[in-house]
């Protein structure tokens, strides 16, 4: 998370989005997360922001 962000863990990502419990993270708009994303990562969009999450959990978890 540090490595592309600002955040040092993805709970820090959500605390800023204002995420607090479960219903609060189905409640942000999908404007909201690109925003956050833009703003605070090295990303472009939510989407790439997952891919290289997954990219990066493959590789710590199969190599």
């Amino acid at each position: 998370m540090e490595k592309y962000t600002q955040f040092f863990c993805i709970e820090d990502f959500f605390k800023e989005l204002g995420i607090t419990n479960r219903i609060s993270l189905y409640t942000v708009s999908q404007e909201s997360w690109e925003q956050q994303v833009q703003m605070t990562t090295t990303f472009s969009s939510w989407q790439e922001m997952l891919n290289k999450a997954g990219e990066e959990y493959s590789s710590q978890k199969f190599y």
